[in-house]
């Protein structure tokens, strides 16, 4: 439908029609006859009728196309996330403001890994590092303030980091494993449970009351069907709307390049 209006009108809202729009056409066909549904919400007479239909396609990132083929929607929370939300939620209280205004997509340095932040969370670093065992971790984090984030309990953040070297000798237990002990010592352990968002199967840590204030910490060890790479997700809630960031964030990292 999208190439028909193109191609009826020779333009829509700046989009010119181009042989890239031929294998687009072919390519949503094909999403069509597999999934049984088509890309975007059409009219009662299947048309696209608005240029921010096509636009809301230009903006697609990896991770949404990949969950919409897993189910249309992003999955709901694990378990653990909504407990953890839940006691997150009673130990913060009422204040401060309820959400984000807007979400910003990020990558890390290499463009691998892919996740959407709070715009305001502008302190973002996305370099490769090497572990003391010679191993090299894709990773990328973002916060308010990166450095306020690894001296206090005070300042909300997310990191992801993934690596296939990694995936030689551990899995997504090892992962969370290493950081139980230190993380124990300052925060209260809250327990583990199983993860599962359609894309990535693992577990999640949770710990609250971390260095005591009502900061709360995930801890995410998750790998793909092919346990090809592992990954770990971070995210360090500090006040109400941050547990919206998490949502977020567990909606909507991917691994989209080589890790």
């Amino acid at each position: 439908e999208a190439a028909r209006e193109l191609r009826d009108t020779g333009s829509l809202a700046g989009y010119a029609p181009t042989e890239a729009h031929d294998m687009w056409a072919f390519g949503a066909t094909l999403f069509y006859l597999i999934v049984g549904q088509t890309l975007l919400h059409l009219d009662t007479h299947d048309d696209i009728t608005t240029p921010r239909q096509l636009e809301t396609l230009a903006e697609w990132t990896a991770a949404a196309l990949l969950r919409k083929l897993n189910g249309n929607e992003a999955p709901p929370p694990a378990p653990a996330v909504s407990d953890a939300m839940d006691q997150f939620g009673d130990d913060m209280g009422a204040g401060g403001a309820a959400s984000y205004d807007s979400y910003v997509t990020i990558t890390d340095d290499t463009g691998a890994i892919q996740l959407d932040v709070p715009a305001e969370w502008t302190d973002i670093d996305g370099r490769p590092y090497t572990d003391d065992q010679g191993r090299q971790l894709f990773d990328v984090r973002a916060s308010p303030d990166l450095q306020g984030y690894l001296d206090t309990w005070d300042v909300p953040a997310v990191i992801v980091t993934a690596s296939r070297e990694v995936a030689q000798t551990e899995n997504e237990v090892t992962l969370l494993d290493e950081l139980v002990g230190p993380f124990s010592e300052a925060c209260t352990y809250l327990g583990r449970e199983p993860y599962d968002d359609g894309l990535y199967v693992g577990q999640v840590d949770v710990f609250d009351s971390c260095g005591g204030t009502p900061t709360g910490y995930i801890i995410l060890g998750a790998v793909p069907s092919t346990r090809a790479f592992v990954i770990r997700v971070q995210v360090q809630v500090v006040e109400e709307r941050d547990i919206e960031a998490l949502i977020q964030a567990l909606n909507t990292f991917v691994i989209v390049g080589d890790v």
